[in-house]
């Protein structure tokens, strides 16, 4: 922009959101002054002028990064000195023999690292719309490759330099496709997924599609000295359609961030597909839902290259229009989410932003937004959680070791007396252990009912809505135009579909975790066998840390899920990756369980809607006469038909009852079999353990104990 153009200073410092204050501030000059220059700024000085206009964002100086102080550094410390406390553990002799209830400090610490971690903010779109340009905004540098063409086709997981871990070398490693984010600070993990390492300087050869030879590398791990990367680590995922890798890719990271941007093109805002692949974003979306933080506040959705578009009144019509179709068209997405709060077509509009890499007032409320949620409410939210799961996993154990130590006491002082408790428990526990494998097989039975029950659903409703009159009556009532009709017909008609049979999927999962529970519950029951013996079998912890160990677990998640959402999880940071599986599945610790009961029984970004929405642009041309909308009603219905749409969707039903079934066979068998253990260490303890060996052990609890007791009241 002219500098001589630049006359209307009042506007340029309403428009950049900027008090007379911060002004005078930013000038060195009283308010007065600065009162006296927007009166008459034909007089004000060139040099102030310039100033103004880049204080305003209307010449750009240097690119600054965005800071956001050191949000995370009190509970980094914080957690240097517990960890450092954890070191002082007693410890039991090598040469004690038995088994023995140790205290496990790297479960431990792994868990509440887990829970500690900073957010990850997932950069999202269609290639070609300024992602990188916007990383490298965010960062103040240019690290990541912003050209248009080849696009970027690998996500590159930038992590403060701080974060890089003492084993790895080099500031980026390349990873192959099985990489775990999760699994970050994994030493053994990062090494056997790592295809190959390098520095940033390199980084462009890498993850451009230049050599045939990189398309191996579907990770880019990176380690830079950026100010807001103390706040978070930042995804830079690979443009949608670029080609078919790129988007599966981009599927999988939906799985693992907590914050997402959401770029289009200012010019073209929220053009093709672009409203299916966010409401597939939603869908995952974690829901945050505390005090500080509504359901959306963790999604943003920015027109990139604001500055297109000539007349600022033009770019944020553009950003009402958009956000009143979305808000439309993305209804059974909010609803499905299962948040407690109602969103809003004005609530989804606050989610809207403009953006601009040279004009900063265009993205100055967009970088407002982002900082106060990295820097102020979700670190307010993580430290309340890290100290709340800390106390919890401290009074979790300090009970275990608690009843441990009874239980020796016991033995030791009445050891006939507990011999004949616990043959009198055995006894029962025969009848108890076929009636406990009665109900498990009958939980098996009735997920078959389950599975047949939702595949009778999906005929129902796909029956319902796969007519033409019905179609036909939907597009009328929606739709005035037919571009509207012919890009987001399709799609709002899968998403229907789905939406009706996720509500019958879902109340089948909230009665399978019940059942779960029933049968869990008859382990808990053995607890009290005996008032001076008592079994330390946490159930739940333990069908939880069986299910975190699998692969797939379809309804299992939503058990997890309503589970996690309890207000004392301090047993369950004991066990090794149930932090990590409940992330995957979108559920914090602690937190809410909205995302995870969502079932998606197709998933991914590239859903059948989209298919069909690419395959029915082609018959924009001949839509005209009165009867266009029953035109477009017949040809849905031909092509729902064509893609096996009906079929697909009882294949996805299928495919989750079947992974319910093997995972709950398999996390309940675990689940026994600890069980059995449990009793066979406890009749070892009366029958094959000397009195000096159990006055060893005791001895070792209760000194356990007292250290935990200790830490308690230190934090």
């Amino acid at each position: 922009m002219n500098i001589d153009n630049l006359v209307n200073l009042k506007e340029m410092r309403t428009l950049a959101e900027i008090s007379q204050a911060e002004m005078a501030k930013a000038l060195d000059v009283s308010q007065s002054q600065i009162s006296r220059y927007e009166e008459d700024p034909e007089d004000v000085p060139m040099k102030i002028l310039k100033k103004w206009a880049e204080i305003c964002g209307f010449l750009e100086g240097k690119l600054e990064p965005i800071t956001v102080g050191h949000p995370y550094l009190d509970i980094q410390n914080k957690k240097k000195i517990i960890y450092e406390q954890l070191n002082y553990a007693p410890v039991i002799t090598e040469s004690s023999s038995g088994v023995i209830e140790t205290l496990n400090v790297d479960n431990l610490i792994s868990n509440l690292d887990q829970i500690s971690r900073k957010p990850r903010l997932g950069v999202f779109g269609h290639f070609d719309m300024g992602k990188s340009r916007l990383c490298n905004v965010l960062l103040g540098d240019s690290c990541l490759p912003t050209r248009y063409q080849p696009t970027t086709s690998v996500a590159c997981i930038l992590r403060h330099i701080s974060d890089k871990p003492s084993w790895q070398i080099e500031d980026v490693w390349m990873m192959d496709k099985d990489f775990n984010i999760h699994k970050i600070n994994d030493e053994e993990h990062c090494k056997r997924h790592r295809v190959k390492a390098g520095n940033l300087a390199s980084l462009e050869s890498y993850v451009t599609h230049q050599d045939d030879e990189d398309l191996d590398s579907h990770y880019a791990v990176l380690y830079i000295d950026a100010p807001i990367l103390l706040a978070c680590d930042l995804v830079d995922m690979p443009g949608y359609e670029n080609d078919e890798n790129d988007s599966k890719r981009t599927e999988l990271a939906t799985t693992f961030v907590d914050i997402v941007l959401y770029l289009s093109t200012a010019q073209c805002f929220l053009g093709k597909n672009d409203l299916d692949y966010i409401g597939s974003l939603i869908n995952v979306l974690p829901s945050y839902e505390s005090e500080k933080i509504r359901s959306l506040d963790n999604l943003f959705i920015i027109a990139t290259r604001s500055d297109i578009i000539e007349n600022q009144n033009d770019i944020f019509n553009i950003l009402n229009r958009a956000a009143k179709r979305a808000f439309k068209h993305l209804e059974y997405k909010f609803e499905d989410r299962g948040a407690e709060e109602e969103v809003t077509e004005e609530y989804l509009r606050s989610r809207f932003f403009t953006f601009s890499a040279d004009k900063k007032y265009l993205r100055a409320e967009f970088e407002k937004n982002l900082v106060n949620l990295l820097q102020d409410r979700l670190p307010s939210l993580v430290s309340e959680k890290f100290n709340t799961s800390f106390q919890e996993s401290l009074e979790a154990l300090s009970h275990k070791y608690k009843n441990l130590t009874e239980n020796l006491d016991n033995i030791l002082n009445q050891h006939e007396q507990m011999k004949i408790q616990l043959e009198s428990m055995k006894e029962d526990e025969k009848v108890d252990s076929i009636n406990r494998k009665k109900h498990k097989e009958k939980i098996l039975k009735d997920i078959e009912i389950y599975k047949n029950e939702c595949i009778s659903e999906v005929k129902v409703v796909t029956k319902k809505y796969l007519t033409i009159d019905y179609i036909e009556s939907m597009i009328k009532s929606r739709y005035e135009d037919k571009k509207d009709a012919q890009q987001l017909a399709a799609s709002y008609l899968s998403d229907l579909i789905q939406f009706s049979i996720n509500k019958k999927v879902k109340e089948k999962s909230v009665e399978l975790s019940k059942q779960i529970d029933d049968l869990l519950n008859e382990y808990d029951k053995k607890q009290g066998f005996s008032k001076d013996l008592k079994l330390d079998f946490d159930s739940k912890t333990i069908f939880m840390g069986a299910v975190a160990s699998l692969t797939t677990f379809g309804a299992l998640a939503t058990w997890a899920s309503i589970v996690a959402a309890g207000s004392n999880l301090g047993a369950y940071l004991l066990v090794p990756t149930v932090v990590s599986f409940l992330s995957s599945i979108g559920v914090s610790v602690g937190g809410t369980a909205a995302a995870a009961s969502i079932v998606a029984v197709l998933g991914g970004p590239i859903t059948i809607g989209i298919g069909i929405a690419v395959v029915i642009g082609g018959i924009f041309a001949w839509l005209t006469g009165s009867s266009w909308q029953k035109k477009i009603a017949k040809k849905l219905v031909d092509l729902f038909e064509k893609e096996d749409f009906e079929n697909k969707l009882i294949k996805g039903i299928s495919v989750y009852w079947n992974d319910t079934s093997k995972a709950f066979e398999s996390a309940a068998n675990e689940t026994e079999k600890k069980f059995q253990d449990e009793v066979s260490n406890l009749e070892n303890s009366l029958n094959c353990l000397d009195d000096a060996t159990l006055k060893e052990h005791k001895d070792y609890y209760t000194a356990l104990n007292f250290f935990l007791k200790n830490l308690i009241a230190k934090f």
